[in-house]
């Protein structure tokens, strides 16, 4: 089914560690910003994940377009009119933001810690706002190449949204439940965010579906994607799998009953629910 579409696989994992960065970036930031010195180790972690995703989604996007010239001047010479243009300007300038970030924590990873000011703040507040703009861009990317009705729901940016900082966390939370042991308050409190972050999901997903019922065309969208070839990824692997169990998981440690490894489960079941959004998002929109 898959072998007669535009768009490969390398363009979902490209949307996926996009919203990853992204995602990661806001939890660096934002921990760096209001968390005090309880959240310095995880705040320091997510900056150092923020970097990697991206620039490997840009190199796969690069590889996908072939034309590597071509992408550099997009990124230097941006066209307001082109949502491809302006989502290639945004993760032009949040990538270097995100290794420049990592670097200052990273300098003051043994000093006293002190409330971020001067340059360092002014990173982080930037980097919030491009995080939430290479976010949304490849759900507004999706939308402009095609208007069907997969892609054209006005909520896609949304959940794109929602997913990339719950993906983010979840990632944060995986590596610092290994390399960590100072960090519980801040996992705990992060958890908390992301259990709102995926209940948000879940009823915009209602939404979109509620969506597609009631529009034009909609009917397209849900024999491709709700009831189609693409169901049971839809709903086993995103919805059941990398939405519901997290959330059980999640809700069971914030009542400190999920022990040993089940905080690694819902993080890892996170990360693999918010790739599979991208994939029959991207490909179930293709058949449409």
């Amino acid at each position: 089914m898959e072998n007669f579409i535009a768009w490969p696989i390398w363009i979902a994992i490209y949307l996926f560690l996009g919203g990853v960065s992204a995602g990661a970036f806001m939890v660096a930031a934002l921990s760096d910003l209001f968390g005090g010195e309880k959240y310095r180790s995880m705040a320091r972690i997510a900056a150092y994940l923020a970097p990697g995703p991206i620039v490997v989604g840009l190199l796969l996007l690069i590889f996908d377009l072939g034309l590597p010239m071509a992408f550099w001047k997009l990124m230097i010479y941006p066209n307001l009119s082109s949502v491809m243009s302006i989502g290639v300007f945004l993760l032009g300038v949040f990538s270097p933001i995100t290794f420049i970030y990592a670097f200052m924590l990273a300098t003051q990873k043994n000093a006293p810690y002190r409330k971020p000011e001067g340059l360092q703040s002014l990173l982080a507040w930037a980097g919030i706002v491009l995080a939430i703009g290479v976010a949304v861009y490849t759900a507004l990317l999706l939308q402009s190449v095609s208007t069907n009705a997969v892609w054209g729901t006005a909520i896609l940016p949304v959940i794109f949204l929602l997913s990339a900082f719950s993906t983010g966390i979840a990632l944060t939370i995986l590596v610092t439940h290994f390399t960590t042991a100072d960090s519980h308050e801040a996992v705990l409190t992060w958890t908390r965010y992301d259990a709102y972050l995926i209940a948000g999901k879940l009823v915009v997903v209602a939404l979109m579906i509620l969506g597609w019922a009631l529009s034009t065309g909609g009917e397209v969208a849900l024999q491709n994607l709700v009831f189609g070839g693409y169901a049971p990824l839809f709903w086993v692997g995103f919805v059941l799998l990398g939405l519901i169990v997290p959330l059980l998981i999640e809700w069971k440690e914030l009542q400190g009953t999920a022990g040993g490894a089940l905080p690694v489960v819902a993080a890892v079941l996170t990360l693999a629910g918010g790739y599979l959004l991208r994939h029959v998002i991207l490909f179930a929109g293709q058949l449409a």
